[in-house]
């Protein structure tokens, strides 16, 4: 035994090349006295004492030492991956103790961001991406698949009307109904510990002989993160097709679906996968690779297989595999390519896929991401999550200045890119801000939207709000929300007629943070649907659109050439529209106006100083100091920050004259009789 022992710390110990991993010659037989076992585990942990066990060592030590083949024990572990927090973020240029990546910020596209942020609160957090044993998003779809397949009555990996009667006749056994316990009784095992559906416990003999065969998982450990992805060449079932890794990859990322007919956690999950194969067909090439069985009924066979017409002897040749690989094509009916093992498990060993596993190759031909050995490991959302980040990686860097090669940028911005790229970034984070990410609430924000371009007379803002609408499968009518969309019309129309009461209802029924957004979208709308008209952009549904931008290639923008002052001054002109109240009164009459103003009662509440501890230097500043910074900053600090930061970039790149600009922004308040 000792030299048997020594044979295996030779071969199992990593070096420059990792020989294949072999284990000693042990008698299964043996092992059902758990004092042997227990020796035996004692005798390799000696020989071990501090080197590094490979993993087929560390589940044949759990195996001897009683495990079920639970989470966490022997090599059952979390994925590898490429595609972490720490990787996303330094993708956006967060800093180092970040802890949230907001949509506005993300560099991609909206569906892929949707996917990032599993909990849908608007912003990718390091919880999103934990698929950790310990998360409870994971514990919860962990009991969520296992109750599916106590549900799934034939074992298609889908549940029909026909499953759930076959599930309630045997939940209520012939009664009108059930009790909380008979659903718990017909759902929750009697199996060991509640891990295994009745019949599906095993020995340590048991798990011992299929550690042996590979039937558990190969005892090799598969490519590292970073490797080249190991090449091979495999037939499909029926032998009409034969697949080349190698070729596949380069021009899109490749997922890799390792799994067999007779593991039941992997049929369960599978579909999911499939799913993905669907969604992402246009942006990733997915392939099945059919591998070595896990619980034929020559080895550890699974009652809950049987019960579902799943029982097949572990295959002794390439072609009786292909054979039962068509099986699981019929019953499962995988959308995706399924291409079939060798016999000798070449690709198998090769990536350790044994029983289920998942791969993303990026588009250089490197391992990106291994997800944790199956069942356990076999997680379709961590999975998807990898190859959002993949795409992310692959995608062409998007830099406003170049974005007409790569982008469907929106007309208006088409337009503004050119001589203004800056600003054109600014407002296209603005504009995906207040049509994608608006806390107002999307919807409401889109018939605002459409009822105040209405109003302008902007076509171009009209196609876009109602081709949002369109998206999301609603309709413009307002139903509840009509007063804030008869606000939003007024305010665009004539702001100044609003009256008390009518503020006052807005912020009854919306509250203030809200309300502050309602505004904030009514001002933004007037600001982009009157530059649309401007430009005279063409009307069309333009879709929200997500641009980061490099500023290293936007450190010198060029700016359109001002005329001569002379010849601005001498252009023919028919004369402004001079309302003759605007040279009544004079210095006097303006500081009563501004002094009754004061007087006012505020419409809304102000904030509370704690709604600035998060706030630093000039943003501060002015939220404590400005009134309109205050309210604005205090309960929208968000949508604030984006306006300014539009702004900013204008001022920046246009050069514009103060003196003009603070002209014109006279002459407009004064067109709108408003007191500012």
């Amino acid at each position: 035994m000792r030299a048997t022992l020594t044979l295996l710390l030779l071969a199992g110990v990593a070096g420059a090349a990792d020989p294949p991993v072999v284990l000693p010659k042990l008698d299964p037989a043996k092992y059902a006295d758990a004092k042997a076992a227990a020796a035996t585990a004692a005798e390799i942990e000696k020989e071990y004492d501090d080197k590094r066990k490979p993993e087929a060592v560390k589940m044949l030590l759990a195996i001897l030492k009683g495990s079920q083949m639970g989470p966490g024990e022997g090599w059952f572990g979390p994925a590898r991956s490429r595609y972490t927090w720490k990787w996303l973020a330094a993708k956006h240029d967060l800093p180092p103790d970040a802890q949230a990546l907001p949509r506005a910020r993300f560099a991609g596209p909206p569906e892929l961001f949707a996917r990032l942020d599993r909990d849908g609160d608007g912003a990718v957090t390091p919880f999103d991406l934990d698929w950790s044993d310990r998360n409870p998003y994971v514990q919860q779809t962990g009991m969520v698949n296992r109750l599916f397949r106590r549900m799934d009555a034939d074992g298609d990996s889908k549940l029909s009307r026909e499953d759930f009667d076959a599930f309630l006749k045997r939940a209520t056994g012939g009664k009108d109904a059930f009790t909380p316990d008979d659903f718990r009784a017909a759902l929750l095992s009697a199996g060991p510990g509640g891990a295994f559906m009745p019949g599906d416990g095993p020995s340590i003999p048991m798990l011992v002989k299929g550690l042996y065969g590979s039937e558990v998982g190969s005892l090799q450990e598969g490519p590292a993160v970073g490797d080249a992805a190991p090449d091979f060449t495999l037939k499909t079932a029926d032998g009409a097709d034969t697949v080349t890794l190698s070729k596949l990859v380069g021009p899109k990322p490749v997922v890799l679906v390792f799994g067999n007919f007779t593991c039941g956690p992997f049929r369960a999950i599978f579909p999911e996968a499939d799913a993905l194969r669907e969604r992402y067909k246009d942006k990733a090439t997915f392939v099945m690779v059919y591998v070595r069985e896990a619980h034929p009924l020559d080895g550890w066979k699974m009652e809950s297989n049987t019960r579902v017409g799943v029982a097949v002897k572990q295959p002794t040749t390439t072609a009786e595999r292909g054979r039962v690989c068509e099986q699981f094509q019929a019953k499962l009916k995988p959308g995706m390519k399924v291409l079939v093992d060798d016999i000798a498990d070449t690709a198998g060993n090769l990536y350790s896929g044994m029983p289920a596993r998942f791969y993303v190759i990026d588009t250089k031909g490197k391992v990106g991401f291994q997800s944790g050995r199956g069942p356990f490991g076999f997680k379709a959302g961590e999975m998807e999550q990898a190859l959002c980040m993949a795409l992310l990686e692959a995608a062409p860097p998007k830099d406003v200045r170049g974005a007409l090669d790569h982008l469907p940028l929106p007309g208006w911005a088409a337009q503004l890119a050119g001589p203004m790229p800056k600003t054109t970034a600014k407002m296209l984070e603005l504009d995906y801000l207040h049509r994608a990410d608006n806390p107002l609430g999307n919807v409401l924000a889109a018939r605002v939207r459409l009822a105040c371009a209405a109003a302008l007379g902007s076509k171009y803002g009209v196609a876009t709000a109602t081709g949002d609408l369109a998206r999301m499968g609603v309709t413009a009518e307002p139903g509840a929300d009509a007063p804030a969309v008869a606000f939003a019309r007024k305010l665009s129309l004539e702001g100044h007629a609003i009256t008390d009461a009518e503020f006052a209802a807005v912020l009854k029924q919306y509250g203030p943070e809200r309300t502050t957004a309602l505004v904030h979208t009514v001002a933004y709308c007037n600001f982009h649907n009157r530059i649309v008209c401007g430009l005279g952009t063409e009307p069309r549904a333009d879709p929200p659109l997500p641009v980061a931008v490099d500023p290293a290639l936007l450190a010198a923008p060029s700016s359109p050439a001002r005329p001569p002052w002379d010849d601005v001054k001498a252009a023919a002109h028919a004369g402004p529209r001079i309302s003759p109240a605007w040279s009544k009164g004079g210095a006097d009459a303006l500081g009563s106006a501004l002094a009754a103003q004061k007087a006012r009662t505020l419409r809304i509440p102000l904030p509370g100083k704690e709604r600035f501890e998060g706030l630093t230097g000039r943003e501060k500043m002015q939220a404590e100091t400005i009134l309109w910074n205050t309210v604005s900053s205090g309960y929208q600090p968000g949508m604030t920050r984006a306006w300014f930061a539009c702004l900013g970039a204008f001022y920046e790149e246009s050069k514009v004259d103060r003196v003009f600009t603070n002209t014109m922004f006279w002459v407009v308040t004064r067109t709108n009789d408003c007191f500012y």
